[in-house]
């Protein structure tokens, strides 16, 4: 029962970690095109 009760737990947990993940790597990567395109248009 307590293994059943904490799998959930542990797949939120790691879709979390995931999520959060690609949230960082989504605003590294768009901050680094920004400013590509401003060094670009300098």
């Amino acid at each position: 029962m307590h293994f059943s009760n904490k799998v959930p737990v542990f797949m939120f947990a790691y879709i979390y970690i995931i999520c959060y993940h690609f949230g960082l790597l989504t605003v590294v990567s768009s901050f680094f095109f920004f400013n590509g395109n401003v060094s670009c248009l300098f």
